[in-house]
């Protein structure tokens, strides 16, 4: 887990994901209703990270990072793969939520064939107080 928090450090520095830096990152990367969970390596290291997690209607992609200077080498989409994989082995929806101003993200998403579904208030907010908006995707593939 060390090494997941690691990674999440590079990219909290590099992105600002997550947006609230939390108090006990492994904890964070590993939530109660936290049902699967894949890293992404390169070179024995790990790279990335993507966590799916148990919600009323299906599964949730809760966390999703991989460290800048691995960007673009398929890791996100491995990734993601990985788990809509998992979901339809399970014959379970599966989405994913990002913070509408997380544009790279947002086109991460849009380009690997996710499709939004909606846009809507967080249940968080972000390090200026404001609420968060976040824009809702299911895969289109």
């Amino acid at each position: 887990m060390a090494f997941c928090v690691t990674a999440l450090a590079t990219v909290h520095e590099a992105d600002g994901y997550p947006a609230l830096w939390p108090e006990d990152p492994a904890a964070w990367l590993h939530s109660a209703t936290q049902v699967a969970a894949w890293v992404a390596e390169s070179n024995d290291r790990i790279v990335g990270h993507l966590a799916l997690d148990l919600v009323d209607d299906g599964l949730m992609v809760s966390r999703l990072f991989v460290r800048p200077e691995c960007r673009g080498t398929g890791a996100a989409a491995a990734l993601l793969d990985a788990a809509v994989a998992y979901a339809a082995e399970r014959s379970v929806a599966i989405e994913l939520h990002v913070e509408q101003g997380s544009a790279a993200a947002i086109a991460f998403y849009e380009k690997s064939g996710w499709i939004r579904t909606g846009t809507a208030p967080a249940d968080w907010v972000l390090p200026d107080g404001r609420r968060a908006v976040e824009h809702r995707y299911v895969p289109g593939r």
